[in-house]
């Protein structure tokens, strides 16, 4: 190991039925230092898609916050609104 690299306590599995007590005790330790800070981080990350627009109409928040709107309004339920989508993908023929 170089100097200054840094081992990560992480998980080892691949798919969360997989997962063992010591990958969740790792997963808890790695997530310990930012647990106060969630809310302000999730809020900050969002905010940098305000005026992130790649030259659409709308900037990729409002875009989120539209698919949001629509799958809550749908039959997809809350349960499902986490995955809604925050960019927009084109085909090129």
């Amino acid at each position: 190991m170089a100097d200054g690299d840094v081992t990560l306590d992480r998980g080892k599995f691949h798919s969360m039925t997989e997962g063992t007590q010591e990958d969740w005790a790792a997963i808890m330790r790695a997530a310990a230092p930012h647990r106060g800070e969630l809310a302000d981080r999730l809020l900050a990350h969002l905010m940098l898609l305000d005026t992130d627009h790649g030259g659409l109409a709308v900037d990729r928040l409002e875009h989120s916050l539209q698919t949001a709107t629509r799958a809550s309004t749908a039959t997809a339920g809350t349960k499902n609104m986490w995955s809604a989508p925050s960019c927009t993908t084109s085909a090129i023929s």
